[in-house]
């Protein structure tokens, strides 16, 4: 889920009705042994079941479908360094961010380029080598 949430992140995590999952909601789900918190892209009701299709912000593939039984809970914040905090709203700036930064800081810059001035503080975010503990590569 970076740049939305990070390893060492605490979640905070509340139930969640079947009929409040919502397209970009981030759920918790667990699908064996593991737990993944993804956000939603899709929910099909079918035969009185919940398909939830969900992807990390940072994927570029579907998670497998999972059913209402495999959700743990919608995530309400996280916690980085003793404060709260929401999780932000998904959107195509924060997807190209994502992207760009992952595949190193040589792409941000290049996205900061074609950014309006506006959304320059957005990728403002990002470019600082301490956000999640990574390391600018060039």
């Amino acid at each position: 889920m970076f740049p939305s949430l990070c390893d060492g992140d605490v979640l905070l995590v509340e139930r969640v009705a079947a009929d409040d999952i919502v397209r970009g909601a981030v759920i918790l789900t667990r699908i064996g042994d593991r737990l993944t918190a993804h956000r939603v892209r899709a929910v099909h009701h079918s035969g009185g079941t919940l398909k939830i299709v969900t992807r990390g912000d940072n994927r570029r593939e579907d998670d497998e479908i999972v059913g209402f039984s495999s959700v743990i809970g919608r995530i309400a914040g996280f916690r980085r360094d003793g404060r709260h905090h929401r999780p932000p709203s998904f959107t195509p700036t924060l997807a190209l961010i994502a992207r760009c930064w992952v595949r190193g800081a040589c792409h941000l810059n290049k996205l900061q380029r074609l950014l309006s001035k506006e959304s320059r503080s957005i990728a403002g975010l990002f470019t600082p080598a301490s956000y999640c503990g990574l390391r600018e590569t060039r």
